[in-house]
This record gives C-alpha cells, sequence and structure tokens, in this order.
C-alpha cells in the first residue's frame, strides 16, 4: 500500500478516535453552543434592529455627523460578534473548571474569535475607505472565502497531520503525479488570482485614474484587457506548477479550437467584438444608448457582454456581438446634449400666430430647456383635422426625453386653455345630397322599398 495513503487512513483513524472521546464531545459542543449564542446575540439581533439604530441616526442627528455615526454602526455591526464570542468561551472554560471537566480543546477552539476579531476590524477599516459599492463584492467573493481557508487550514492541522493526505496521488499521466494538495492549491490559486486581478484593477481605477489626464474610457478599456491577459498568464503560470508540459497545452489547445468551431463561436464572436468596442470607444460606460427599443444607461462594459440600465432601473445583459453587428441609437457619442420635436395640433378656428407665441412662452418658461441653442417653432402643416405645429427644444441630457415634454405638454394645455385654443379630435363631415329626381338614382317611383327584416 502507499504509504501515503496508509499515513492518511491512519490519521482519519485517530481522529475518529478522538471524537468519539467524551471530553472531547462535550468541548465541542460547548464551542458550537458559543457561536450560536454570540450569533444571536450580535448578528441576528442586528439584523432586527440595526435599520432602525441607522435611521434614527439620520434623523435625529445633523448631516456633518451623520458620517460619524455609520462607522459607528459599522464597528459595532461586525465586531460584536467576535467580542461576544470570547466572554461566552471565557464563561464555558469557567463553567467547565468548576465542573471538573477538560477545557485544553475548548479553549484552542475559543481561540479562533482572537483570529475573527482583527480579521472583522480590517473589513470595517476596508469599508470606510472603499465604501460599500466595492467591498460587498470583495468582502464575500475574496476575503471572506480566504480567511475560511485560513481557519479550516488551522483547525484540521490542529488535529492531524495534513501532509500525508496532501501527498495522495491523483493522476499519474503528467511528468509530475497529480496530488490532492497541488490540485487544491491550483483551484484556489485561479480562484483567487481572478478575484485579485479585479481588486487590482478597481483599484487602479479608483485611485490612480482621476489623476490623469488620460481618457476614463481608454484607461477602462486598457485596464479590462489587461486583467484578462493576467488572468490567462496566472492559468498558465498554474498548469505549470502542476506539471503540464508545453505539448499537452498546444493538445488542449487543439481540442478547444475544435470546440470553438462548433459550439463556441457565439462566446468567441462576443469576446472578440467586446475587445473591438473597448479599443474603438464606439461604446463607453455612462453612455445613454437605445438597443432593442429600450432607452438606457451603459452601466459596464464587459469582455462578454454589455450591461445596459434603462431608465426604469432594469438591467440588460446584451451580448457584444449584438451591439458590434447591429445598429445602436446613442445620444452621447460625442455630446450629450440633445433635441426633441414635439407635435401640437390646434383646431382651425385659431390664430397661427398667437400659437406659435404660445409654444414659444412655454418652452421659454421651462428652466431644463437649453437657451442655446434657442427652442424653435414651426408651423407644419394643415392636417386633416387640425393646424399641426412642431416645437423643437434642446436638452442636455438625454435622460430628460421623457419627463420635460411632459412638463411642457401640461404647461401649453394650460395656456391653451386660458386663451380660449382648442386642441382638436379627428372629424368628419357627412353631407346628404337630397332633391334629386328618383330616375337620376335609377330608383322606379312606383316601386316601394322592400321594408328591412331584422
Amino acid at each position: 500500500m502507499d504509504p501515503n495513503v496508509q499515513a492518511s487512513y491512519e490519521q482519519l483513524l485517530t481522529l475518529l478516535v478522538l471524537f468519539g472521546r467524551t471530553a472531547i464531545q462535550r468541548q465541542f459542543v460547548g464551542f458550537i453552543i458559543a457561536l450560536v449564542v454570540a450569533w444571536l446575540l450580535s448578528d441576528g439581533l442586528w439584523k432586527l434592529v440595526g435599520h432602525r439604530i441607522s435611521a434614527w441616526g439620520n434623523v435625529r442627528l445633523a448631516e456633518n455627523r451623520q458620517r460619524y455615526w455609520q462607522w459607528g454602526l459599522l464597528f459595532v455591526e461586525f465586531l460584536a460578534f467576535p467580542i461576544i464570542g470570547l466572554v461566552i468561551v471565557d464563561i464555558m472554560v469557567g463553567l467547565f473548571q468548576l465542573w471538573g471537566w477538560l477545557t485544553a480543546a475548548l479553549e484552542d477552539l475559543g481561540g479562533l474569535f482572537n483570529f475573527i476579531l482583527p480579521y472583522r476590524l480590517l473589513i470595517v477599516v476596508l469599508y470606510i475607505l472603499l465604501g460599500r459599492k466595492y467591498m460587498r463584492v470583495y468582502h464575500h467573493r475574496f476575503l471572506a472565502p480566504l480567511f475560511t481557508l485560513f481557519v479550516l487550514h488551522r483547525i484540521f492541522s490542529s488535529l492531524i497531520d495534513l501532509e500525508p493526505l496532501s501527498q495522495l496521488t491523483l493522476l499519474g499521466f503528467f511528468d509530475d503525479p497529480l496530488t490532492v494538495g497541488e490540485l487544491l492549491t491550483a483551484i484556489i490559486a485561479v480562484y483567487f488570482w481572478i478575484y485579485l486581478s479585479r481588486a487590482v484593477k478597481d483599484l487602479l481605477q479608483q485611485v490612480i485614474a482621476p489623476h490623469t489626464h488620460a481618457d476614463p474610457n481608454v484607461i477602462d478599456a486598457a485596464l479590462t484587457i489587461g486583467r484578462y491577459v493576467v488572468i490567462v498568464i496566472g492559468i498558465v503560470l498554474v498548469a505549470a506548477v502542476l506539471g503540464v508540459d508545453p505539448s499537452t497545452l498546444a493538445f488542449i489547445s487543439g481540442g478547444l479550437s475544435v470546440g470553438i468551431g462548433f459550439g463556441l463561436q457565439s462566446i468567441v464572436s462576443n469576446f472578440i467584438s467586446g475587445i473591438v468596442l473597448l479599443f474603438e470607444q464606439s461604446l463607453r460606460p455612462g453612455d445613454v444608448i437605445e438597443v432593442n427599443g429600450i432607452l438606457g444607461t451603459v452601466a459596464r462594459m464587459g469582455i462578454r457582454a454589455t450591461t445596459v440600465r434603462s431608465f426604469d432601473n432594469v438591467e440588460l445583459i446584451v451580448p457584444n456581438e449584438t451591439l458590434f453587428s447591429s445598429t445602436v441609437t446613442t445620444y452621447t457619442q460625442t455630446s450629450r446634449i440633445t433635441r426633441i420635436v414635439m407635435t401640437i395640433g390646434v383646431s382651425y378656428d385659431s390664430d397661427p400666430r398667437e400659437v406659435m407665441e404660445i409654444l414659444l412662452e412655454a418652452a421659454q418658461e421651462h428652466g431644463q430647456v437649453r437657451e442655446e441653442p434657442a427652442p424653435a417653432v414651426f408651423f407644419q402643416d394643415f392636417g386633416a383635422s387640425s393646424l399641426d405645429f412642431h416645437l423643437a427644444i434642446w436638452l442636455d441630457d438625454p435622460e430628460l426625453r421623457k419627463r420635460v415634454p411632459s412638463d411642457l405638454r401640461s404647461m401649453i394645455w394650460n395656456k391653451f386653455e386660458k386663451r380660449g385654443i382648442e386642441i382638436p379630435f379627428p372629424q368628419r363631415d357627412l353631407h346628404i345630397r337630397s332633391g334629386l329626381p328618383w330616375d337620376k338614382l335609377g330608383i322606379d317611383g312606383s316601386e316601394t322599398m322592400e321594408p328591412i327584416k331584422s
């Protein structure tokens, strides 16, 4: 039998024997109780009353003190759990000693709260420095998994020797056999490498980019491409550490090329389209565009897809190939100033000059209509039921394309009502011709019409 397998089996038996002892079980249960009680008194209670305490500070405190109030609540929210846990473990240890029970394992497990306390203190500082927007992502997807791995490694390494288990061979077709430890290390390294590259990208974009004179969109494109290049380099390095030789990588690349030819065309097309869009700068984060009949703002541009947030706060995930190969209306490519033309119809009894004055007056009174270029009114046409006018206005932001015309229609309606100007609805005049002789109508006067049967 493989010595590593034999050693791992013996370690497993040792672990089973250890947890089979009543004293160890008692201390383990005591630690679980300390964990549950600490959570109920800190995180669980905070979820019930935390938002009320936060709202109280926002209402009662001055604006310049609300920030410090929120920072203090962050410390309470994150540090209450480890502090309460340490207190409860000390109480449990005292009770165990009073009852004459062993406490070594309980004290060792309770020492985990000594690691949780500085970890959560670091989290609070990062929340204050970086803000909740970025820390929500990196807290739960990077820092928390990293700390969890550290805690699990510390627990198991204190109970058994992990070295024989990590040397167990899984695969042997590489130059060097692939062991359990190498596989777990590779998976963990790739995961954290991906999120670390994202963290570095966001850090450079938020800290360094604002102090340069380069176009922020160009910086974003370069950092995005650089992040994916770094990820690819990291995967290649991990493969090299695992003992994968270049010929194996070439074989895998050949297989991937066949897969790309059959099933991954859309993915590759989106990837290439994303690279072109990022460097071409035909679309940029913050641009107002219309895609598939929906008006929205480009929130984020990725390699595979672009996120567009509509004015209803609905996020659309649009494949880059769609944006690259189809017609997309953009309102902010060179300028955010946009022009809107409103159609207004009035009765034929109205004075066209008076109507034009009213329309121009309403546009000039609205505070969000630009003075330059100035609004303009055009007598468009003699309609079937109305005199048709066009009111052309300019706005500073495409996001106002719905709200400002709505305001103007209300203002125009009130002004028309005061001046007695009617906004007509479609009408038809029916003229009945009478007085023609029956023979002209092709009817014999002696004939009578049949009654209409229902």
